[in-house]
């Protein structure tokens, strides 16, 4: 599933630049993050990344509550787009975008079924 993944989210992501003009701009890096959330939408739909408590290395706005409880990915997921004002020049003279930064919620997947039956006579 993580390799289905990857390469949905390259491959949607290759087919937005193939198909127009990005513009390098903090709106331009919004279309992107939308097609990058749209596969991940479809991997929720299929099962595969489900709602939950996020216990991974804290970026953009994932914070930890006051009390110290982790966030809630309620969509199953969280895609973080820097600003375009914080890519180096040098990046931007290449034409690359901003890094994006994805938290994802794993689903997982039940392998055991205990199951308790009862006959009355």
């Amino acid at each position: 599933g993580a390799d289905a993944l990857a390469l949905a989210i390259m491959s949607t992501v290759d087919n937005l630049l193939l198909s127009q003009r990005i513009p390098q701009t903090d709106s331009g890096m919004h279309q992107i993050k939308v097609a990058i959330e749209s596969v991940l939408q479809q991997f929720v739909t299929n099962g595969f990344i489900a709602p939950g408590v996020w216990n991974g290395p804290l970026f953009g706005s994932l914070a930890n509550g006051s009390d110290g409880t982790p966030p809630t990915l309620t969509s199953g997921f969280y895609v973080f787009q820097p600003p375009i004002a914080s890519q180096p020049v040098a990046q931007k003279a290449q034409r690359i975008s901003v890094p994006f930064q994805i938290a994802v919620n794993l689903a997982g997947a039940v392998q055991t079924v205990n199951a308790a039956i009862t006959l009355n006579r």
